[in-house]
């Protein structure tokens, strides 16, 4: 996860193309059947980037919204932080 926060927020940060950004979103719910429902370190921080993403494509944000439905146990054990999803 470290790997994917790092890669976010170089992409951000260098206003990369939205279909990079999307990629990494894709990863971060690629392994979403193997995050604990105790993970607190990383997942926080992804999430609180999400609004930050280059949303100029219908396709990143259907990709997300995806991935958001992929973590919806981690969420609902987190509701603090579904608030910096959207």
């Amino acid at each position: 996860m470290k790997v994917l926060l790092n890669r976010l927020l170089i992409s951000i940060e260098q206003s990369q193309p939205w279909q990079m950004q999307e990629s990494i979103v894709q990863l971060t719910g690629a392994v979403s059947e193997c995050i604990s429902p105790d993970e607190n370190q990383d997942l926080p921080h992804i999430f609180s980037l999400l609004p930050k993403l280059n949303f100029s494509n219908s396709l990143i944000m259907n990709t997300t919204l995806i991935v958001l439905g992929k973590y919806s146990s981690w969420l609902g054990n987190h509701p603090d932080i579904l608030q910096h999803c959207v």
